[in-house]
């Protein structure tokens, strides 16, 4: 079975890629449309902020937007605060892990979960399913978001030749992919390695590739320099991205550099992807938008 559901997942994984990933993801929907449905009543109930209108406006148009501003500030600073803990432990946990082919950093949070699951008081769940947050993913999807993967990752220098995120690519989590970023160290310089992305608009000229990853040759055979943007701000820095739209890099961190950084991925539900187990779990009296957020409605 699990076999299976491995081949599945690839198969889906490729069609994704795609230019008919969009008609399959509509058929997809139409064999939930219960759920969908009720998604979509639940945010029409959201009251929308002038603020986060625009910033959901943004995400649309560019694929990207900065939200530093709309942030929890009490939220941000408990993240910061637990982030730091966890980093000072990453030798410990980067002796446990397999590096076979992601050398380049270290996740931090392997022992937060409990059978495989985050619980929703967990900072790095309530960080994401914060108001302002589900508001503009809400407006973006035009129904509640879905939680898929919290990360913390602490990127470091290798002598390894670029590989998988180091390269060019976009997210294949579904066929609408949000990440939400935040930066826990100072990423003011290229060394070090701030994320690096290619504008939405930009991204759709490229189009389809049959090869996944692509390297810096041939992805600017395909498009300018002066397109791109890197990322560099400094710690405490949130904002969002299409990942799925726009091709993106990052963690090529140089010599006596690091970067700590929060990631938080969403995708427009239903998910394409067979999960056995959901990634979250709660012991609270969540509200719907809450339960829907993390995949735990009924």
């Amino acid at each position: 079975m699990k076999t299976y559901r491995k081949t599945i997942s690839r198969i889906l994984w490729q069609i994704l890629r795609t230019p008919i990933a969009p008609a399959v993801k509509f058929l997809f929907t139409l064999t939930h449309t219960k759920t969908v449905s009720e998604r979509r009543k639940t945010a029409k109930k959201i009251n929308i902020s002038k603020e986060t209108n625009q910033k959901a406006r943004e995400l649309d148009r560019d694929g990207y937007t900065i939200i530093s501003e709309l942030i929890d500030t009490d939220l941000l600073d408990n993240l910061f605060s637990e982030s730091k803990l966890k980093e000072k432990a990453r030798i410990k946990l980067f002796q446990k892990q397999d590096y076979s082919h992601k050398g380049f950093w270290i996740r931090l949070l392997d022992d937060e979960t409990t059978n495989g699951a985050f619980d929703s008081e967990n900072i790095f769940v309530k960080f994401a399913t914060q108001k302002k947050v589900i508001e503009i993913l809400s407006l973006h999807f035009k129904k509640t978001p879905q939680l898929m993967e919290v990360l913390l990752s602490y990127s470091r220098p290798t002598d390894n030749d670029l590989s998988y995120s180091q390269l060019w690519h976009r997210d294949f989590d579904d066929n609408n992919t949000v990440k939400l970023f935040v930066y826990l160290s100072d990423v003011n310089e290229v060394d070090d390695g701030p994320f690096t992305f290619l504008p939405k608009p930009n991204s759709k000229k490229i189009g389809f590739q049959l090869r996944s990853h692509l390297s810096d040759e041939k992805f600017f055979s395909k498009t300018s320099k002066d397109k791109i943007i890197q990322m560099c701000a400094p710690k405490l820095t949130v904002f969002m991205c299409e990942t799925s739209k726009c091709y993106h890099m990052g963690s090529r961190v140089m010599p006596n550099s690091s970067r700590l950084m929060y990631t938080a991925t969403f995708i427009n539900p239903p998910h394409l992807f067979h999960r056995e187990k959901c990634r979250f779990s709660t012991t609270k009296n969540l509200s719907t938008i809450e339960k829907q957020t993390l995949g735990l409605e009924a």
